[in-house]
């Protein structure tokens, strides 16, 4: 399974190339090196492994949903990746260069789904928030949450701990960590209009998105 923010931040820019050329088909070479660079993330052998094993796992990723539709239960399984392959790049001479240049084809209902469900991020956020797995969760998740809210919405911290505590044992470890990262957050995102109770959770409230556009990153 893919993990941490390396995972993640693959996951966006796949994400936003697919929105940004209408295509399945998505490079891993120059283009990606380019988002990396925009990310302020480095692009030396530990880090380049790092993501090599991470955009492995995402492409052997297959996800599983279940649910409950007229009492009875139900599944759907997808793909985030259909497939990949290896392309000679060409010269404008027409002579073949010996580089080769990477692609994955993103899983058709996923695409779909993508287009369908837009989130408007901040490329700036994303990459002040590059190396926090939770931080990220949680921009995402107010970015797609808020500017879609017609009145104000109350969140629990128990439904706050199911949604993005899977990592932490118990709700004492993290709570702290929450309220860390979600400081970082509002910082990046300063139109959130969020409101924190100590003792019963979060009440989120109609926002302007992240950005004014209704696009990915990009």
């Amino acid at each position: 399974m893919p993990f941490g923010p390396r995972a993640r931040v693959i996951l966006l820019y796949l994400q936003s190339e697919a929105i940004k050329t209408n295509s399945r088909e998505i490079e891993l070479g120059s283009s990606m090196r380019q988002w990396l660079d925009r990310m302020g993330i480095e692009r030396g052998g530990k880090t380049y492994r790092a993501f090599r094993d991470q955009a492995a796992r995402i492409s052997a990723c297959r996800l599983t949903f279940a649910f409950k539709r007229h009492g009875r239960e139900g599944f759907i399984r997808d793909s985030i990746v259909d497939g990949g392959l290896s392309l000679f790049d060409i010269s404008v001479d027409g002579r073949q260069e010996r580089l080769w240049k990477e692609t994955v084809l993103l899983g058709d209902k996923f695409f779909q789904s993508l287009k369908k469900h837009l989130v408007p991020l901040w490329d700036g956020a994303v990459s002040r928030l590059a190396n926090q797995s939770l931080g990220i969760d949680i921009y995402c998740w107010l970015a797609y949450r808020l500017h879609t809210l017609n009145q104000s919405s109350a969140i629990a911290w128990p439904a706050l701990y199911a949604q993005f505590g899977a990592s932490y044992a118990h709700m004492h470890h993290f709570k702290p960590r929450f309220l860390e990262s979600l400081k970082t957050v509002l910082i990046v995102y300063p139109d959130a209009k969020v409101v924190l109770s100590d003792d019963r959770g979060l009440t989120l409230y109609p926002s302007p998105a992240p950005v004014r556009d209704r696009r990915l990153i990009g």
